[in-house]
């Protein structure tokens, strides 16, 4: 068992609420730390030298000693200098929220695309803590967030960090300018696309293997409780009935307050969504940081450039709210849900189709037996509604995107 200590800091530029010290604690269970102790410290600015007071680093070395404290995790970034010094004052290891979220996806990325992500954004943490972070590593046998790509940039000095840095990105541009020709390529079958964004841990993943499961396929997405569950896009087709199918694609999850060179990371994994027809928001309902939660998706889709697109906030975890009647939220359209009732599901899906097929126009169609290819194609792409076989072909009732407007005219009845 590691024993650690939290500490956030509070100033007036950046005021830090009850609700990230719980996130960082859950952050340190998930890699196996325990916290036993959490501290706020409020200052009109952090000590250049060591983050926090002299008074705090007294009242942490006598805590060390009776709790048996092995760790000390700041929420705020840390500076080489006031890393370097807290480590020399205290004698444990000290490290940061984003050294300790970069522990964690590095051990949760599985594709190339997100390995290489998280392989550029601890070089780019490392690079200018590299004296810091090697005095850490002498003492303490490795550490934190220095696991995979981290123990190779410890290896580099800062010239050669800095060419892998370039290399690495290169290497990233090349790969987007495939993934941006195979969107395209999905772009001109005219499929509508479907993006779940969202903070992480409020259902995505459950949204997703619903839908799954009502496409009648066995194809799911890793789903579980806890942070950064999903941290590789996956992108899947759905059919439900005898509607057009769309692809669905669920994405990585938020947190709240991200540095802002992780947030260029989760940025490229959310290039799918760019896209899309529609954005589904999943919002934890039950959470009392809802708020947080959504500010935090809000300024991740502002970073992608996709705040303009059509959005459904869905409203999960209905069923564990004390009063979900009188919940209030001020964004629209939405709908509240609990992904456990399938009849709820059924409303979603009903709204989602609402928002995805508004702009489709009804027509009637005489599709001649001859020409079955177009009936197959009209299936496709449009909502049917009727569907009759006659004596001259089939007659069918659909609802079309105005683009096919002109393929399907000469068949209008």
């Amino acid at each position: 068992m590691t024993n650690v200590i939290l500490i956030a800091l509070s100033t007036p530029q950046l005021k830090t609420s009850p609700y990230d010290l719980e996130e960082l604690e859950s952050l340190a269970v998930q890699t196996d730390l325990t916290p036993v102790i959490k501290i706020t410290q409020h200052l009109r600015k952090p000590s250049a030298a060591t983050a926090i007071g002299k008074g705090k680093l007294e009242e942490l070395k006598d805590l060390i000693i009776d709790h048996d404290i092995k760790m000390v995790i700041f929420f705020n970034e840390l500076s080489n200098t006031q890393m370097r010094n807290l480590e020399f004052t205290l004698n444990i290891e000290v490290i940061d929220r984003t050294l300790l979220i970069l522990d964690l996806l590095s051990k949760r990325a599985h594709t190339d695309l997100a390995k290489r992500l998280i392989k550029i954004a601890q070089m780019k943490y490392l690079l200018p803590r590299l004296s810091a972070i090697n005095e850490i590593t002498d003492r303490q046998q490795g550490g934190i967030g220095l696991k995979g790509p981290g123990e190779t940039a410890l290896e580099l000095n800062r010239r050669l960090l800095e060419q892998t840095i370039k290399q690495e990105e290169r290497a990233l541009r090349k790969n987007k300018a495939v993934r941006i020709q195979n969107r395209k390529k999905r772009l001109q079958n005219g499929i509508k696309t479907v993006a779940i964004l969202g903070y992480t841990n409020a259902g995505k993943s459950t949204l997703m293997n619903r839908f799954l499961s009502l496409s009648h396929t066995t194809k799911t997405v890793l789903e579980k409780n806890q942070v950064f569950s999903t941290l590789d896009t996956s992108s899947r087709r759905i059919e439900l009935n005898s509607e057009p199918p769309f692809i669905l694609t669920d994405t990585v999850g938020f947190i709240s307050k991200m540095p802002s060179h992780l947030k260029k990371s989760f940025a490229a994994t959310l290039e799918e969504s760019m896209d899309a027809d529609l954005i589904v928001i999943v919002i934890d309902a039950s959470s009392p940081y809802l708020d947080d939660h959504l500010h935090a998706t809000h300024e991740m889709m502002e970073e992608v450039g996709i705040e303009h697109k059509k959005k459904l906030y869905v409203l999960n975890k209905i069923d564990q709210c004390v009063d979900p009647n009188n919940l209030v939220f001020h964004e629209h359209p939405f709908i509240k849900i609990s992904l456990k009732m399938d009849e709820m599901l059924t409303k979603l899906t009903s709204k989602i189709k609402e928002i995805l097929y508004e702009d489709y126009i009804l027509k009637k169609y005489l599709i001649p037996y001859t020409e079955e290819s177009f009936r197959y194609q009209l299936k496709e792409h449009a909502l049917i509604s009727e569907e009759s076989f006659i004596e001259k072909g089939v007659l069918m009732t659909a609802s079309i995107p105005q683009r096919f407007n002109d393929i399907f005219k000469r068949f209008e009845s």
